[in-house]
């Protein structure tokens, strides 16, 4: 299973660091063209999709946060206020009901 990421620089350098594919969006045309991309890849298991990147994708988002593959969870950014700095272990928890 992989993680792709969608979001600011930042965040997807971030998760690269660590492995991650990912494609960074600033418009609503690079954010569906970064999710056709994941969707392509039989390969992603985990879809990270960074706040300011979420309203982008609108419905189609909720759609996939809805199915069972791949998880896809919307993260906070650098640039965003968060929920009190919630970890992805916490959006896991949330998700799918289970601690890593």
């Amino acid at each position: 299973m992989k993680v792709y990421v969608i979001g600011g620089q930042d965040l997807v350098q971030g998760f690269s660091l660590a492995g991650a594919c990912g494609m960074v969006a600033r418009t609503a045309a690079d954010a569906e063209r970064a999710l056709a991309e994941a969707l392509a890849r039989p390969e992603v298991g985990l879809l990270l999709v960074g706040q300011s990147v979420a309203p982008h994708l609108g419905q189609r988002l909720e759609q996939l946060q809805e199915a069972s593959f791949p998880l896809v969870l919307e993260v906070p950014e650098t640039a965003q206020p968060s929920e009190a700095r919630r970890t992805v272990r916490s959006f896991v928890r949330q998700a799918i009901g289970i601690e890593i």
